[in-house]
């Protein structure tokens, strides 16, 4: 190499290593706060479960994960009232008793709720006509089909809105703007849907090949019968203690067998939970490390429950039972500000 050269090259290889130097003392610092932010996060985590479970374990299906958000943009409502809605209206029953008698049963069941658990609804459909119960007490009838359903909640508001592949958004629904998902459990032949209502109601009760074991009622529970008093022991004794062991910060969830013929809302937190079902029964219990154990109407039960699945013995006064959970607010968003 001629010497004139040498002096420009090595200027060249000091510059791309001050820039190599730079960049690696720049990123540094950005790992390491990032390192300890993990850290601090896994400590909040662990601290939630009785320090044994990471509250990841909580976590549900994606296909429940939908944001307020997302499903407002795609379920938006026209400003004025279609005329869809306005032809269901003229069809629709005058009162809650006229529609019970027009579904014959045994019939098929519906669950649907607010995107945030605050509003949760059961009932029966059928020839496009269904009748509900929210965890309100309050009762709800109307008629639906090609996208829309109208009715009346609560004997007096008058409510209508979209459904679409397990999405809904109504106005009056709830005496508010209510947005949320919806299931159906159509374990009796449907009577009276056609072809476009059939493909436009979901149904994802099935559970996934992988989580087949979970779903068995060979699965083995908790350890040993000495385990499992020892187990029972840890319930509060009443459901107000339980209820207390909850505070300060509360989570709901919602629950449901895979036919939906039962269906439980309550609070959870700090290991505890709290519940009603659609009997109007009252059940609460202590949870982690993949299971749960409580009290149900006065009774004993104890379960298993992982990534949005659960199944049970002494639930709900069954033998076995199975089914779905979700909660709010998802406990993968936030779980530094849930306990």
């Amino acid at each position: 190499m001629k010497k004139h050269y040498r002096i420009p090259v090595a200027l060249a290889t000091l510059l791309v290593l001050g820039i190599i130097l730079v960049n690696t003392a720049a990123a540094a610092p950005l790992k390491t706060v990032s390192e300890a932010s993990n850290n601090e996060s896994a400590k909040a985590v662990q601290k939630n479960v009785l320090g044994v479970q990471p509250y990841n374990s909580i976590i549900t299906f994606k296909l429940f994960e939908e944001t307020a958000q997302h499903i407002e943009n795609r379920m938006t409502l026209p400003t004025d009232v279609p005329n869809e809605v306005e032809q269901l209206r003229k069809r629709l029953p005058s009162t809650f008793k006229e529609a019970e008698s027009r579904i014959k049963y045994p019939s098929n069941r519906f669950l649907l709720w607010t995107f945030d658990l605050r509003h949760v609804m059961w009932g029966q459909y059928q020839s496009n006509i269904f009748i509900g119960w929210d965890n309100l007490g309050r009762n709800a009838w109307g008629i639906y089909g090609n996208g829309y359903f109208v009715g009346r909640y609560g004997e007096k508001t008058f409510f209508w809105g979209k459904y679409h592949e397990g999405l809904w958004k109504a106005r009056g629904l709830f005496n508010e703007d209510s947005w949320g998902r919806y299931l159906i459990a159509p374990g009796v032949e449907a009577v009276g849907l056609n072809s476009s209502d059939l493909k436009e109601l979901m149904t994802p009760i099935k559970l996934p090949r992988d989580d087949e074991a979970l779903a068995s009622n060979s699965v083995p529970f908790f350890g040993t019968n000495e385990e499992i008093e020892a187990l029972r022991d840890r319930i509060p004794k009443t459901l107000e203690k339980a209820d207390e062991s909850i505070q300060p910060l509360r989570n709901r969830y919602l629950m449901w067998t895979h036919d939906l013929k039962h269906v439980m809302w309550g609070w959870y937190g700090s290991g505890y939970f709290v519940g009603t079902d659609n009997q109007w029964k009252r059940a609460w219990g202590i949870y982690g490390n993949n299971i749960f154990a409580g009290i149900y109407d006065g009774k004993f039960f104890i379960g298993k429950y992982g990534r949005g699945k659960w199944c049970a013995k002494y639930l709900f006064e069954e033998s076995w039972s199975q089914g779905r959970f979700i909660v709010s607010p998802s406990p993968t968003e936030s779980t530094e500000n849930d306990t």
